[in-house]
């Protein structure tokens, strides 16, 4: 290992592992091309997400069934939602990528919130998969989308957090 992969952030490793074309912030001339990186994988993850959630669950009693799909519905609009938001960002002439430099900090942090992301979009899909079984009572899946939930909103704070980074001034 050089002293430079020595020194950088553990979230900025994870990224550049789990993302073609990531390779950071640190130089205004790779941020844009970073930034439209991390949110086309997101975007990517999350279709697959929507089409997992396209599946057929079901309840156990008939009677649960409209919850269940209600479930599936709301989570999905979410997922919508954080996409579009990835897809058209606000921020895109903001001088953040033409900074000649940026914070170790800010960067740091920045790297954690897309790491962290990434992780709550495996999270989702582990929950989303362990719901393809034959029949679930209204108290499993109900559960699975009390978690699945969380994750969502885990995404939207940090989608938040980096956003606020990325437009806020040095």
């Amino acid at each position: 290992m050089t002293e430079q992969t020595l020194n950088r952030p553990a979230g900025l490793e994870k990224l550049t592992r789990r993302i073609q074309d990531y390779e950071g912030y640190d130089r205004s001339e790779t941020r844009k091309k970073t930034d439209a990186a991390v949110r086309c994988y997101l975007i990517s993850r999350i279709r697959t997400l929507l089409a997992e959630l396209g599946s057929q669950f079901k309840a156990l009693d008939g009677q649960d069934q409209q919850r269940l799909e209600d479930l599936v519905k709301s989570t999905k609009r979410k997922l919508n939602t954080i996409r579009q938001s990835l897809n058209d960002p606000t921020y895109i002439s903001v001088n953040f990528f033409n900074f000649p430099d940026i914070s170790d900090q800010r960067l740091r942090r920045i790297y954690d919130l897309e790491s962290d992301m990434l992780d709550e979009t495996l999270n989702i899909d582990e929950e989303v998969m362990s719901m393809k079984q034959d029949k679930m009572q209204k108290d499993e899946f109900e559960d699975h989308f009390l978690q699945i939930n969380n994750f969502i909103d885990e995404i939207n704070q940090s989608l938040f957090e980096r956003e606020a980074l990325i437009l806020g001034d040095e």
